[in-house]
Formats: structure tokens, sequence, C-alpha cells
């Protein structure tokens, strides 16, 4: 049987894990497909080349919850146990087509965005091998989103990023989340002598936020223990 030619459009991790892992079962082309797979683009495409040809998108969240621009980052900063994917017909509209498949993924305590992208492209790449082949030869009966239950994520701000000496004391599990939402970018940061001390890693111990593996701005990536030892300023932590 003639393999199923696809246009990928998206870029990063999420986009990147699902190539790898379909592009045995189809062929892979720039122009002129079957199909084109939309994942993680952040570019709007006109009504007009959507009614020309056909578009799918992936998006890893279960639609219509968390639309948007960072699905991920948010379920993780939100303490979500469960996320997942939706693939969706794409019109002119943000996330807003008919839902072709969509499934349940858990989110592990020590998922950070890197571990829950690949796991959630992973799983949504196997679900893409199966149905594309039966989306193209519509056996599949699309199915509307409920638009009652429509959450919206935004993009990360700078604000976001910071960790802030009230977030440490009073809710060091927040503080630990929003670690590992935003690793391995932008990351997170505290505030040390007017310096941003990125946060690569981190946990809770004995109920109080502890980095693992920290950055100050310029310098290379160490062990917070190595760090501290070699730090002559105020210590937030004290």
């Amino acid at each position: 049987m003639k393999k199923i030619k696809i246009t990928l459009l998206g870029h990063g991790l999420f986009m990147d894990t699902i190539r790898d892992a379909i592009k045995k079962n189809f062929t892979i082309i720039k122009k002129n497909p079957d199909l084109y797979l939309v994942a993680n683009y952040g570019r709007k495409i006109s009504k007009q080349e959507l009614d020309k040809n056909t578009y799918i998108n992936v998006h890893p969240s279960l639609l219509p919850k968390l639309k948007g621009a960072t699905p991920i980052q948010t379920a993780i900063l939100q303490g979500d146990k469960i996320t997942g994917f939706t693939i969706i017909t794409m019109d002119e509209h943000i996330d807003h087509g008919k839902i072709i498949s969509a499934g349940k993924i858990n989110i592990a305590q020590g998922d950070d965005y890197d571990t829950l992208a690949k796991k959630i492209a992973l799983v949504s790449a196997n679900n893409l091998i199966k149905i594309i082949p039966k989306f193209i030869n519509n056996e599949i009966k699309l199915r509307s989103q409920d638009e009652l239950k429509t959450s919206w994520t935004k993009k990360i701000s700078d604000q976001d990023r910071l960790i802030s000496p009230g977030e440490l004391k009073k809710n060091p599990h927040q503080a630990c989340a929003r670690v590992r939402a935003l690793y391995p970018k932008p990351k997170a940061y505290l505030m040390l002598n007017n310096k941003r001390l990125l946060i690569h890693k981190a946990k809770i111990e004995n109920a109080r936020f502890v980095p693992l593996f920290v950055q100050i701005e310029g310098k290379k990536i160490m062990p917070w223990q190595d760090f501290i030892r070699g730090w002559h300023g105020k210590n937030i932590f004290d």
C-alpha cells in the first residue's frame, strides 16, 4: 500500500518527538501532501489555505480545556494529575476544530515540561499512526467540542518565571511546580542580590523548597550545594 504523504508544520520538542515516531509509517514531504499535520506551530493559517487543503492539529491537552499557547506548562502549574492530547480538524479559530481523536495521560509527580511533552507526543504519535489512514478514508465520525468547558492558557511572561520569597515560604509546592513547568526553558528564577538565579531542578524536602541545580546569570549550571558554598551574598532561604 502506498504511504500517505504528510507535511509537518511545527517546531520544538513536541513536534520533533512526533516526527521521529511517525516517519516510518508515512512519507514526510515539504509540499503537495495528502495531509498537513500541525503541532506547536505558532502561526495563523489563512482560511483560504485551510479550505484548499486538509489540515489536522495535535494539541497537548483534552480540548476544549487548556486552549492556547502553553497547555503543558499550565497543566503542571495547576497541579493537574491528568492531561491528554486531542487531534482536531482545523478552522480559522484557535484550537476550535472538530475532534478526530483524544486520549488521557497521567502526569507523574516529577514530570517537567520536557518529560511531559515527550510523553504526550509519543502517545499522540501512536494514535496518529492508527487514525490518519481512517481519517483520510472518511472512516472517522468527528465530534464537536463542548465550548461550555473551554479554558484558555496564556504565554509565559517574565513575571510568571519569578519565584518570590513569599511563594517560597507560603507555597513551596507551587514554587517547585513553577520550576518543573518552565524547564528546560525559559526556566524559573529567584532574585539574589539583584541577580537572577535560574533554577534547573528542585524538590520538596521537609515541606521546604530545595534547589538541586542552579545557574547564576552569566555562569555555568552547578549543584546547589556547590553554588551556596561559593556565594557571598544574602541567602534568600535564611
